[in-house]
């Protein structure tokens, strides 16, 4: 087992982007050497780099194709296809389309012993955020109220645990989700009993946290904890809980550090999240536009009116596929196949989608 963290892949990651070529599959190979055994998101991140930066050196279609097929039985095929956005520019637009076609063709499309093959499912249990931010729409619109139901999100927790879900399961969409005390009292533990492989995870601003919760937090059994920290008093709170915490539970919080949007440094990357939030003031930071090539990922993410959205950017509720409190997952996933498909691969159905990309 190696000694890589969380934080040190993230930190040699970024040096490898700045290196030439041969320098970047040398570290990403390193990287990926190094972290074999580790669960969940450095794997997986590793292997996405070091097939993106062999990919790259090769700077052909075919190589690319290969190097994408072989890491199917490696990582999940969507986290993939989403890496490959970063090489996009090498490979032009038709390959890199073709490439994501056959990832879905390979996986989702013909995935018979998986009845809901999706990997990532979010759910925001509550609408509102305490916090609003500039280069959110959370800033731009009026308060959302509202919450699911417990016996709705025990009802999930029930479908995914017949399914053998093994997924992630994330609590964030738009919203704060520590703002719900039953997340911590209820759902948590809950799902640890029903769906024991998957791994939840929380997007916070980190308001919320204290010490004590963060710890009662991993007990309850939160796989990882991710803080958006949008000023440096935000900052320098969260950095100490969790220098606080046990090594085990510091590995598996990351800290963002969004104070530092628009000062240039490229430290957190940017959206319009379609095309709600105006970012003409952080021309000099680190934007990232949607690709026009395809989304190449999968994202289940039910919201908290119950909505269902292929998309996670869908603030404005254009692009919905069902509703959770009235038709089971896996029934909504297959009358939406298609759309899932569209989205991933870049035949974007709906304004929304054409709004983002350009």
């Amino acid at each position: 087992m190696s000694e890589i963290t969380p934080n040190d892949l993230n930190e040699r990651l970024d040096m490898a982007a700045g290196h030439h070529r041969d320098g970047r599959a040398a570290v990403a190979k390193q990287i990926y050497e190094a972290v074999q055994g580790i669960p969940c998101w450095p794997q997986q991140a590793a292997a996405f780099y070091l097939y993106g930066a062999l990919a790259w050196e090769s700077g052909a279609y075919q190589a690319a194709r290969v190097a994408l097929r072989k890491a199917l039985g490696i990582v999940r095929p969507e986290h993939l296809a989403w890496e490959t956005d970063r090489i996009s520019r090498g490979l032009g637009e038709k390959p890199y389309r073709e490439a994501l076609a056959s990832i879905w063709d390979a996986t989702y499309g013909v995935w018979c012993e998986k009845t809901f093959p999706v990997p990532r499912v979010r759910l925001e249990t509550v609408g509102p955020c305490n916090r609003s931010c500039p280069y959110c729409p959370v800033s731009q619109y009026a308060r959302r109220e509202g919450r699911l139901s417990e016996a709705l999100v025990l009802d999930i927790a029930d479908q995914l645990g017949d399914l053998s879900y093994d997924g992630t399961i994330v609590f964030s969409l738009f919203n704060e989700p520590l703002l719900d005390k039953r997340l911590l009292n209820d759902f948590l533990p809950y799902l640890a009993r029903k769906v024991p492989n998957a791994w939840p995870r929380i997007f916070t601003n980190g308001d919320p946290l204290t010490e004590d919760m963060t710890n009662l937090l991993f007990e309850a059994g939160l796989g990882d904890l991710i803080v958006s920290c949008h000023d440096r008093a935000a900052y320098a709170r969260a950095r100490r809980i969790k220098a606080a915490l046990p090594a085990d539970r510091r590995t598996r919080m990351m800290l963002s550090p969004y104070f530092k949007a628009g000062d240039g440094s490229g430290a957190v990357s940017l959206n319009t999240r379609t095309d709600t939030v105006s970012l003409a003031g952080y021309a000099d930071d680190r934007i990232h536009p949607a690709t026009p090539y395809g989304c190449g990922a999968i994202s289940f993410s039910i919201d908290y009116k119950a909505q269902v959205h292929p998309c996670c950017n869908d603030f404005l509720d254009g692009y919905v596929v069902g509703n959770a409190g009235e038709r089971s997952l896996v029934a909504i996933w297959e009358a939406a196949r298609d759309s899932f498909r569209a989205h991933f691969i870049g035949d974007f159905p709906t304004t929304v989608c054409h709004a983002c990309v350009g």
